[in-house]
């Protein structure tokens, strides 16, 4: 597990690797080929930021750690069990393990004119919630009632909270 400040980091040299390098390149017959490696670094950077799964572990003191899950993992609860914390394939999944004793509740929350359904979703005590709809946006703070919404005319986005 990479903890995921580490993970966006390196997504963001990976984009401006290709930058730097095609800016300073002195060779115009490079040139080409640097526009090139440029295009697959950032290709590679998206595909990296869709492909990865996003892993938030929540205390029962509302204290969370967020991670880039790659493949699976084995994880031990505050009760000493061993949980398997699985990879799930597809574009931006989110996995969320309660390592506490009060139960959580994940929601996702609607912006915009969409004919999605709210849900709410209950993670049990020492349990894990795979197959999330939505990435985590939200973690123990009351989202905003209204976003910013660019290309599109809806949103949807993750909450957890108690």
């Amino acid at each position: 597990m990479l903890p995921i400040n580490l993970f966006y980091g390196l997504l963001i040299l990976l984009i401006l690797l290709p930058l730097i390098i095609f800016r300073f390149s002195r060779y115009k017959n490079s040139l080409k080929i640097n526009r090139y490696l440029a295009l697959g670094l950032v290709t590679l950077a998206a595909l990296l930021w869709g492909a990865v799964n996003q892993l938030v572990i929540v205390r029962d003191d509302n204290q969370f750690q967020e991670y880039a899950l790659f493949f699976p993992q084995q994880y031990q609860l505050a009760n000493q069990q061993q949980l398997a914390v699985p990879y799930q394939f597809g574009w931006r999944k989110a996995v969320v393990v309660n390592d506490g004793q009060l139960p959580l509740i994940y929601e996702t929350v609607k912006y915009g004119s969409s004919d999605t359904e709210v849900q709410i979703i209950g993670v049990l005590p020492y349990a894990l919630l795979k197959n999330l709809p939505e990435p985590i946006s939200y973690r123990f703070t009351q989202p905003p009632s209204a976003v910013r919404l660019t290309f599109i005319g809806s949103d949807l986005r993750g909450w957890i909270h108690r």
